[in-house]
């Protein structure tokens, strides 16, 4: 079996110190005076001399206000690497915005989630042998660090790690201590090209990112996978070679999330009662501790729900992906259209569709296969899939299809997954298109290649 060469992202835990914490939202805030900075003279020179400003330009400016003396104060607090990531960044959003990605980039506020950019050549992993840095021990646990400009060493989630490499596996403890797996997963850091650090705050934990260099073997392909998601379930599939078909169970039916549900209501219960008892005068809500412990606690169960969804749609997809189809195709979904449902919108909101095609699709381009949608308005429902007699009349209460030209009887959803299925291999054309990695759909016929002016405001 060849092994095929792509680029994983990881995104691992890390555990600050205070002093660290203080630095990184310090940070932070110089990070977003920088980028609003470069935007603010991005879009000044664009409007009144047509000129295009670069990252490269900024940087040369920078360099040329140093000797002055009279470079922004934010500029010259922030360790290099970091102000030109966020220059870099603003210039990626341009060009995300050219090719009809996004809009217009907008300038960004403390509360928005920044991404710190750090640079890899001056950033790196430490053990006990190598480094300037040493790795300590508490109770024999060994612990893994990495080494940040300007902030210093930040001891990250060890397991965490082990298990995004690969590393975590039953078969591996048992052959090897956790030190000697510590020492196999600083191996790969070190030795493997790696692209884009980043840290992060959602609100809770910090967390780095970036993405490595990892070998794929790619075994036999074969048939064509049809997936057709839903409500009631998540998803029904068919595999068209094995005749292999079934149904996969809504998400949120499990038990630890219904009583992590109930567990909120209440949460939520007890602090809104305190909003309006600790109104002040010249600020909105007073909070003491009671409330904060409450608020803290509100976040948490939040997280816990996400991240139980969150391992549960990837349980999905690599059951669906061992089965190794060469084709998968989907349905066309228009999940903004389907969240606006009044009634039906946070349930499609917490059956995370989106998500779940998201995964599908770029899992499967790494394995070699194809990932194909199905027009939107084929009738993959209404369609019989042993005759292809169309039922005209079938209402979404309907769970049953009945054929009334071959008298098969069977599942919708399944019904709905064989015709997808039988389009596995179907010409490109009207029925169905093969989506390329990475492509996405943009806003045709807008105009944004410059800012709207104000309009003035007639005097009468």
């Amino acid at each position: 079996m060849s092994k095929n060469k792509n680029i994983k992202a990881l995104k691992i835990a890390i555990f600050p110190s205070a002093q660290q914490i203080e630095d990184l939202e310090f940070f932070k805030y110089l990070y977003k005076r920088a980028y609003n900075w470069y935007l603010d003279n991005k879009k000044f020179l664009y409007i009144e001399a047509g000129t295009r400003y670069t990252w490269q330009d900024a940087s040369n400016d920078i360099t040329a206000l140093k000797e002055q003396g009279i470079c922004p104060w934010f500029i010259e607090k922030l360790p290099v690497e970091l102000w030109k990531s966020a220059f870099k960044t603003v210039d990626k959003a341009f060009v995300n915005m050219y090719e009809g990605r996004a809009g217009y980039p907008r300038f960004k506020k403390t509360s928005h989630n920044l991404k710190l950019g750090f640079d890899f050549s001056k950033c790196h992993f430490n053990d006990t042998e190598q480094g300037s840095v040493k790795t300590r021990l508490k109770g024999d646990k060994p612990r893994l660090y990495l080494s940040l400009t300007g902030i210093g060493r930040v001891e990250l989630h060890l397991k965490q790690t082990l298990k995004y490499l690969g590393l975590y596996k039953p078969e591996m403890r048992s052959k090897h201590s956790l030190t000697e797996l510590r020492d196999m997963a600083l191996d790969i850091l070190k030795n493997r090209r790696k692209t884009g650090l980043k840290v992060s705050y959602d609100g809770l934990y910090w967390f780095i990112s970036f993405g490595i260099e990892h070998s794929v073997e790619s075994k036999p392909l074969s048939g064509s996978l049809g997936l057709d998601l839903g409500l009631k379930e998540t998803l029904a599939y068919h595999k068209s070679d094995t005749q292999q078909e079934g149904l996969v169970a809504n998400i949120n039916t499990e038990r630890k999330l219904q009583v992590l549900k109930r567990r909120l209501i209440n949460t939520q219960k007890k602090a809104s009662k305190f909003y309006p008892k600790n109104k002040g005068k010249r600020r909105r809500y007073k909070k003491h501790g009671t409330l904060k412990r409450l608020e803290y606690a509100i976040k948490l169960l939040h997280r816990k729900m996400n991240n139980i969804r969150k391992e549960r749609v990837y349980g999905i997809v690599k059951t669906l992906l061992e089965l190794r189809p060469q084709v998968v195709v989907v349905e066309t979904l228009k999940i903004k259209q389907l969240m606006s449902n009044s009634k039906l919108g946070a349930s499609f909101q917490k059956q995370a569709l989106g998500n779940i095609l998201r995964i599908i699709e770029y899992q499967t381009y790494f394995m070699g296969g194809e990932f194909r949608q199905a027009n939107q308005w084929y009738a993959s429902s209404k369609l019989c899939s042993a005759c292809g007699h169309k039922h005209p009349d079938l209402k979404l209460s309907d769970r049953v299809y009945h054929c009334s030209n071959c008298g098969m009887v069977i599942d919708r959803d399944i019904n709905a997954a064989r015709n997808l299925s039988n389009l596995g291999f179907v010409a490109d054309g009207d029925l169905v298109k093969t989506k390329v990695y990475g492509e996405k759909q943009g806003k045709k016929g807008i105009n944004q290649s410059k800012p709207r002016k104000k309009r003035s405001k007639k005097v009468a």
